[in-house]
């Protein structure tokens, strides 16, 4: 942070030079999120999709003879999906007991001047500013990878979403053979997970006129694909000690084998495995990994869409500023008995522009 202690006009606990210092200075490193869903600003306080529905058939031009005008197509298929942005945002207090710690603080550092008390002292805010920031990137992951994990369809119950549950279900345009299923679970060993592959996320798009590129799966599912005999079986031509020491094979090993066994058409797997702790309307808290773990959703390419944010109104420009795509700030309240937050708030909304190139397969062999 820029200075040892905030200044403290009316209302504000830290300047907006404290809360931008901190995340210059603590830049996120680019994440899968980052690839699959980047950012997209919107001027409106809606989403859309911009891909063309059939934007990657590869359709032949058609012959024209002499003198004869071009033949022309409609836009074949075309679809823009929308919605309304979701408002979503995160504070943490700071009560009595804190600002006696802080002026301690304060205090130590006056007489010290010394890094440690330095440290300590900056060290009290960055926590906050950094858990403000990990809770709208967290709730951007979810979004993302529970729409797409699910079909592209997302309801906002009180059960999932108690603070978003007056939004509106996001329910994608997705055609009957985009959701398919295994006829037995790959949670079993013996189950077929490479023909299951080649059927569903090759030989089905290339029916359609689409090339599945990228497999997105969770952690928990990667293990049992991982420990399949099948998939075992066809690394172990890479790795011959696989099957007599019976050790599953990395993903690096999966992946490497699926370039080989398809060659033009080879998948890639992606794994998805954030753990994310979301409170729950009864006050409680769950961790789970937002993607669904019985889904493999296989898309063209591994970024899926766009993660679209419209900036919000600053109402006071001197403790609220923008990070990324939340607007971030301090608040301070001088009574009988001191109160301060530091908070972030967001408006935004994934979404998915590959929707109708996208297969998601469901691997416990469960109908849709």
């Amino acid at each position: 942070m820029a200075k040892s202690q905030p200044l403290s006009p009316t209302g504000q606990l830290l300047t907006i030079e404290d809360i931008r210092a901190f995340y210059d200075a603590n830049p996120l490193p680019t994440s899968a999120i980052d690839v699959h869903f980047p950012l997209s600003q919107t001027m409106d306080g809606s989403w859309r999709t911009i891909t063309n529905a059939m934007g990657e058939m590869n359709i032949a031009a058609d012959p024209i003879q002499n003198k004869s005008s071009i033949p022309v197509s409609g836009r074949r298929g075309y679809k823009s999906v929308q919605g309304e942005l979701a408002t979503f945002g995160k504070a943490f207090e700071m009560d009595a007991a804190d600002f006696e710690r802080w002026h301690k603080l304060q205090e130590n550092f006056a007489r010290a001047q010394n890094a440690d008390a330095a440290a300590q002292l900056l060290a009290f805010w960055d926590n906050d500013l950094a858990n403000v920031r990990r809770a709208l990137e967290n709730e951007r992951r979810y979004l993302g990878y529970s729409l797409i994990s699910n079909g592209c369809s997302l309801e906002f119950a009180a059960a999932n979403s108690p603070y978003l549950a007056g939004l509106a279900a996001m329910q994608y345009p997705v055609q009957t053979w985009q959701k398919v299923k295994t006829g037995t679970t790959w949670t079993n060993a013996a189950a077929t997970i490479i023909d299951d592959i080649k059927a569903f996320f090759i030989d089905l798009p290339k029916s359609k006129g689409i090339r599945i590129r990228s497999v997105k799966v969770s952690g928990e599912l990667f293990g049992y694909i991982r420990a399949n005999t099948q998939v075992k079986s066809y690394c172990a031509t890479l790795v011959m000690h696989l099957m007599s020491q019976n050790i599953p094979p990395s993903l690096e090993t999966v992946n490497a084998m699926l370039a080989i066994y398809f060659g033009v058409d080879a998948i890639q797997i992606e794994i998805i495995d954030d753990q994310i702790t979301r409170e729950n309307a009864d006050g409680s808290y769950t961790t789970s990994n937002p993607f669904n773990s019985i889904m493999a959703v296989g898309s063209p390419e591994p970024a899926v869409g766009r993660f679209e944010w419209k900036q919000i109104y600053t109402e006071s420009p001197q403790r609220e500023t923008y990070q990324s795509f939340f607007m971030v700030g301090s608040y301070k309240e001088e009574k009988d008995v001191p109160y301060g937050k530091v908070y972030g708030k967001a408006n935004a909304f994934p979404a998915v522009d590959a929707y109708s190139h996208m297969v998601f397969l469901k691997t416990n062999a469960d109908a849709w």
